[in-house]
């Protein structure tokens, strides 16, 4: 039974890994305007050493999100040496990881049929 856990295990992380990183791999994810916006920002944050402490717009004129998400590009900016495609990897691995952690949490705490279950959505 435990063989078979096992190669369930590995047959899911194997499917988030082929697609998760078969587009990055294959230069096929889009890089959009946002993506560029945030990234831009956070080459700014970093070359400039000028922080900021407003996020993104919305879609409702004034209200802004907030700047977390500069501040969590910044450290993908700096491992990847501004390559727009680090930007990818860098949450492909931190996805990876947190998923694999909780993985194990809930196995932990609630049993594999309930840990494989969430680790498959």
């Amino acid at each position: 039974m435990d063989k078979l856990k096992t190669i369930v295990f590995l047959v899911l992380v194997g499917i988030f890994i082929y697609l998760r990183l078969g587009p990055i791999l294959n230069q096929t994810v889009p890089y959009t305007y946002d993506q560029g916006r945030d990234f831009l920002k956070a080459q700014e944050m970093i070359k400039d050493k000028h922080l900021t402490f407003i996020g993104p717009t919305t879609g409702i004129q004034g209200v802004f999100h907030g700047a977390w998400w500069y501040y969590f590009l910044a450290p993908l900016y700096l491992i990847f040496n501004g390559w727009p495609q680090g930007y990818y990897l860098g949450l492909f691995f931190i996805n990876l990881i947190v998923n694999l952690w909780f993985f194990r949490f809930l196995k932990r705490d609630y049993g594999f049929l309930t840990a494989i279950f969430f680790l498959g959505q």
